[in-house]
C-alpha cells in the first residue's frame, strides 16, 4: 500500500460500483444476519468521501436514500425516527450524523462511537441493523411547523448541495408521507400538472 493511503473500510462496495454513486451498506449487530456485509462496529475510514460536518441530527434510509431530521433536543427527533423505522425506515445515525460528498451528493452515516444504537425515550437504548453510505435525500427539519396545505418546494443545503425540505406536520400522517416523499417527491403546487401516461 502506498505511503499516505488508508485501507478500504470492509463496509464499502467494490470502487467503481453502480457507476460510482454511493452505494449505502447494511450492518448488523454482532451475531445477526444481515442482507450484506456484517460489520459491527466501523473502522471510522469513511465511505468513500471526505469527512466534512458531523450534524446534531437523526437519520434514518428507504429505498436507498435518506432522510435527516433535524431540530433542537426534545424536538421528537429520535421519536420519528423509532415511528418511520416501525414503517420499514433503516437506522443509519441517531442524534448525531456525520455527512461527506460523495459523487456531488451529501452522504449520511454514522459517527463509529454510536453506530446501529437508537434512543427510545422510557425505553432505554435499543441496537438495531444500521446502514451508512446513504445519499441524503431530504431533510425533516422539526424545529418549524408546516403552515400551508401544499406548501412551495421548499430545499435546504447540505455540504453546498440542495436537497428537499420538509417542515414538521402535526398529524398523524407526517411519518408515512415522509417515507412516502423519499420515493416520490412530492409536485411543485405551482408547476403545471402533466398526465402520466
Amino acid at each position: 500500500m502506498a505511503a499516505g493511503t488508508r485501507p478500504a473500510a470492509p463496509h464499502l462496495p467494490p470502487a467503481g460500483a453502480a457507476g460510482g454513486a454511493p452505494q449505502p451498506t447494511r450492518n448488523a449487530p454482532a451475531g445477526e444476519a444481515g442482507g450484506g456485509p456484517t460489520c459491527d462496529r466501523d473502522t471510522g475510514a469513511g465511505v468513500g468521501g471526505v469527512a466534512a460536518a458531523t450534524l446534531h441530527a437523526t437519520t434514518v434510509a428507504h429505498g436507498g436514500q435518506a432522510l435527516l431530521i433535524r431540530g433542537p433536543a426534545g424536538s421528537g427527533k429520535s421519536a420519528l425516527a423509532l415511528e418511520l423505522l416501525a414503517r420499514g425506515a433503516c437506522l443509519v445515525a441517531d442524534d448525531r450524523t456525520v455527512l461527506t460528498l460523495e459523487a456531488g451528493r451529501p452522504v449520511a452515516s454514522p459517527p463509529p462511537s454510536i453506530a446501529g444504537l437508537i434512543e427510545a425515550r422510557g425505553l432505554g437504548l435499543l441496537r438495531l441493523p444500521w446502514l451508512a453510505g446513504v445519499p441524503v435525500a431530504a431533510v425533516a427539519d422539526l424545529s418549524q411547523a408546516e403552515t400551508e396545505r401544499l406548501p412551495p418546494r421548499r430545499t435546504t443545503v447540505l455540504l453546498g448541495r440542495e436537497v428537499a425540505l420538509f417542515r414538521r406536520v402535526e398529524d398523524a400522517h407526517f411519518a408515512p408521507a415522509l417515507l412516502m416523499a423519499l420515493a416520490h417527491p412530492p409536485i411543485d403546487p405551482d408547476a403545471p400538472l402533466q398526465a402520466t401516461p
